[in-house]
């Protein structure tokens, strides 16, 4: 039942890389893990989203 919702589902993209980018991304995954580069890669995006959010409060 849960693989026909899955399925039914579009999944979309919440940030849109350029392709330079994801070349890094991919090259460092190789390097040092997916696991090590996707906390990191999040810790920032969710650093960045903060200050924003902050920013427009003031």
């Amino acid at each position: 039942m849960i693989d026909l919702y899955n399925d039914a589902e579009e999944d979309a993209d919440l940030i849109e890389y350029d392709e330079e980018l994801v070349a890094l991304i991919q090259k460092a995954k190789v390097k040092h893990g997916s696991e090590l580069i996707n906390k990191k890669v999040s810790a920032i995006v969710k650093e960045v989203i903060e200050l924003l959010t902050m920013e427009d409060k003031k």
